[in-house]
């Protein structure tokens, strides 16, 4: 009683490649923009002084030999391992500002990365190959860190935890949950790096914990074809029993149904044929919506690619948008092919309404946004062969 008892930083014991140490990086050239200007990295300083007062009435005096019990899943149970690795899209020394990525994929809000059943056990191997920790963060679920590096973990990690931190330089944390209580098949979940400038540049991705039905057999694929063709998607169902059918199709707008495809039922194999497809195809995304009695289902969204416009058309929308939310002025960057005259860039309301167009040159473009109404808008970006959509949103 009277004493104080000083709840302390102790920075300057931070390792190196983790925030908030004197070094960031895993090396004295790997640093981030503006990180030397806070005086507070890598220094040791008082955070909050607690004075011991007197006694209260019914003061705790003791504390419990156990506060609650652990039963973590066993290993052998798990039905799934997935395995998620953070990258940077940098080399060198700047590879320690990003953009990071998760499986070489940013953030895309039409995109549901994974579909787990539920009450699904599954075990997550995170791997970090940047100069960086990363905090990995999931929601719906808490889980239980089975090794870090491949060491069992220390004490202050053998609870139930929703974030943990991953360390840079090919850093492994292996951690196994189950997904119960919470589903949906149209409403996601998210997993993120909790860094906020990195979550916010489109390291993070979502998922769905499908309701308690097993109907869909077989996923329709990914397709590849060259311009003129004809290539057809299908999924079939164990029993189609009461079940129908809707397809339906995403070009950068959302999912919209297809009204003269899919609408059926009675056939365990629902097919979907686009005839004579072209350039505008290309990376168009389709899915089945399927109602059965037990549910309604979602299929995986299978991807048309048209290999006839001259680029790869596995490579990944490279759009860099920021701040996000938007306010007055934003910032569009990306590996472009140039074009001559400039590419074209346009803002274009839900509604498909131009609302903003510019031409620029070089990898980025900024752009006074400060005139357009709050909401949700899609950018476009059009370069020699290819045409880049990202929605965004602005206050």
């Amino acid at each position: 009683q009277g004493k104080t008892v000083r709840l302390m930083n102790f920075g300057s014991q931070i390792p190196n490649a983790y925030y908030g140490a004197r070094q960031p990086g895993m090396g004295p050239g790997q640093t981030i923009t503006g990180y030397a200007n806070n005086p507070l990295n890598g220094a040791d300083f008082k955070i909050l002084d607690l004075l011991v007062g007197g006694a209260l009435p019914n003061a705790i005096l003791t504390i419990p030999g156990a506060l609650t019990t652990l039963n973590p899943w066993k290993e052998a149970d798990a039905n799934a391992t997935r395995n998620l690795t953070f990258m940077s899209m940098n080399m060198g020394p700047t590879a320690i500002n990003g953009p990071f990525t998760i499986n070489d994929q940013h953030f895309d809000m039409d995109v549901i990365n994974y579909r787990i059943p539920f009450n699904n056990t599954e075990i997550w191997e995170l791997r970090n190959q940047t100069p960086i920790a990363h905090p990995f963060h999931i929601h719906n679920v808490h889980f239980y860190v089975l090794t870090v590096n491949g060491v069992a973990p220390a004490a202050n990690l053998q609870g139930k935890k929703d974030v943990v931190l991953v360390p840079a330089g090919n850093g492994v944390v292996r951690f196994i949950t189950k997904f119960t209580d919470f589903y949906s098949d149209s409403f996601s979940y998210m997993y993120h790096c909790h860094m906020l400038t990195h979550e916010d540049d489109g390291m993070m991705g979502q998922f769905l914990v499908l309701p308690p039905c097993e109907v869909i057999k077989d996923q329709p694929q990914n397709q590849q074809v060259s311009a003129g063709n004809t290539v057809s998607f299908q999924v079939n169902v164990e029993d189609s029993a009461d079940a129908t059918f809707q397809w339906q199709s995403n070009i950068g707008f959302g999912f919209q149904n297809l009204q003269n495809a899919g609408q059926y039922s009675g056939v365990n194999t629902a097919k979907l044929v686009v005839a004579n497809v072209t350039s505008v195809n290309n990376n168009q995304l389709f899915r089945c919506q399927i109602t059965h009695p037990q549910c309604n289902i979602q299929s995986d969204e299978a991807r048309l690619t048209v290999g006839a416009i001259g680029l790869n058309p596995q490579r990944k929308s490279s759009l860099r948008i920021y701040p996000m939310p938007a306010d007055d002025l934003i910032q569009v960057e990306g590996e472009f092919e140039e074009v001559e005259g400039g590419k074209l860039l346009q803002i274009n309301d839900m509604r498909g309404v131009m609302q903003l167009k510019e031409t620029f040159r070089g990898a980025k473009v900024k752009l006074d946004v400060s005139t357009l109404p709050s909401g949700l808008y899609l950018i476009e970006v059009m370069d020699a062969g290819r045409v880049y959509r990202q929605k965004i949103v602005i206050k």
